[in-house]
């Protein structure tokens, strides 16, 4: 009996030997699985439009490939594309080049939530990490175009032409508080870089304010060959604080502007975006009133960033937040209110002045410049934020292909907070 104990003993120290060992093989392997790296960035490609047709999506995502095999093996790159002629896939990109890790077998519409909910969602879980990182290239909207799929037309991102999609219903863009609905149910962003056009907005700002720490951009359009990212992929990684930073660096001495001098460029801390609304909100209040129902504030020389075909005849509708208040509030009511705008907007650079006319110059397309406008960009006032101010011909221009921005303002969260409806507009 005394042998059989000890038998038994030394088989049941056996087994519990073994069984440790397993579970600090699973508890090892649970650790890889888990593991965080420091950032996972995803590049949203949506192509399916003249910038795909144009060669601008191969040109950019050549540069972004070769820039990623210089990235370290704990940061992870991955690239959404859908463009013309092929199923929309994701691309890894790091110091082996490109591999695809997910094809899907349909078509879709990049601009469509639902999908890119999806992408993300998919590259967040296969791909996780200590940070993330969102960059939007494509087609950036100052207003949409009128389309019975959509309840509300205002700021969009995403052009999606449908040209590969069966019975497709024609042209498609997500609208901006659609994509903070994404967003919100993805892991928090350290940032988003918007290379697309007209994007850093105050309207943008404030929708996307809870799912992202800081906001990089353009309140301009920019040029079709974007950002230089042989320069900027190696930026997307850095701390987050400093990320902005350097990518609007890097754009506006390394890229391409067709002769131009360069781009607005800025960068907004998201945090601070409610202060600036309310201080926003406050200030227009010590002016606004005096321009009640049919009278309009005047715009005349401000700088504005953005011209609409379909709404009065070309009419300016994107309008420097920063010079619209300098030129309304008192010295006191403006230092109060760049209290509130400098925490927000944190870093903006716009394009060196190059004309003897005194005139700014940047690119909104690859052949017009914007070297006529009448205004001149100085350090003094110049915010690299667009705001939306409504005026009485922007519903009166008797366009039907767009809905009244006077209206449909009100359907944005910084609408809303403005409310610009107490002044009568």
């Amino acid at each position: 009996m005394k042998k059989l104990l000890i038998l038994a003993a030394i088989v049941m120290g056996m087994v519990s030997c073994q069984k440790d060992d397993l579970d600090s093989d699973y508890e090892q392997e649970s650790e890889n699985v888990v593991s965080m790296v420091p950032r996972t960035v995803v590049i949203y490609m949506s192509a399916e439009n003249n910038l795909g047709k144009k060669g601008f999506l191969t040109h950019n995502y050549n540069d972004i490939v070769n820039a990623a095999k210089s990235l370290p093996d704990n940061d992870h790159l991955l690239l959404y594309i859908d463009n013309y002629g092929e199923k929309p896939y994701i691309v890894l990109a790091d110091k082996n080049g490109a591999s695809t890790v997910k094809s899907y077998d349909t078509e879709s519409y990049a601009s469509d939530p639902a999908q890119m909910k999806e992408v993300l969602q998919w590259c967040y879980t296969q791909y996780p990490s200590s940070s993330y990182g969102l960059v939007l290239w494509g087609h950036g909207s100052g207003w949409l175009v009128a389309n019975e799929q959509y309840s509300i037309t205002t700021r969009a991102y995403g052009l999606d032409t449908g040209v590969d999609m069966p019975d497709s219903d024609g042209k498609k863009w997500m609208n901006i508080p659609d994509m903070a609905k994404v967003l919100s149910m993805t892991p928090h962003l350290d940032y988003i870089f918007s290379d697309c056009c007209n994007m850093q907005s105050a309207e943008v700002a404030y929708e996307l304010r809870g799912c992202a720490d800081y906001l990089i951009g353009s309140p301009a359009e920019i040029p079709g060959y974007g950002a230089p990212y042989s320069y900027v992929v190696k930026d997307l990684f850095a701390k987050k604080e400093s990320v902005g930073k350097m990518v609007v660096d890097d754009y506006e001495n390394n890229g391409s502007f067709y002769g131009a001098s360069g781009l607005p460029l800025s960068v907004v801390k998201t945090s601070e975006m409610e202060q600036l609304a309310t201080a926003t909100s406050k200030a227009l209040a010590t002016f606004m009133s005096d321009y009640q129902d049919a009278k309009d504030v005047s715009l005349d020389s401000l700088i504005y960033y953005q011209e609409e075909s379909g709404i009065a005849n070309y009419s300016p509708i994107s309008y420097d937040i920063r010079d619209f208040m300098k030129h309304y509030l008192s010295a006191s009511a403006y230092s109060e209110w760049m209290t509130a705008f400098s925490k927000a907007v944190v870093y903006a650079v716009h394009p060196a002045d190059v004309h003897t006319s005194g005139k700014e110059d940047w690119t909104v397309s690859s052949n017009e410049d914007f070297d006529f406008f009448s205004f001149y960009l100085t350090d003094d006032n110049f915010g690299g934020m667009s705001m939306f101010i409504p005026q009485s011909k922007y519903s009166n221009s008797g366009e039907t292909t767009y809905i009244d921005p006077n209206k449909s303002i009100n359907t944005m969260a910084w609408g809303q907070k403005i409310n610009w409806s107490q002044w009568g507009k």
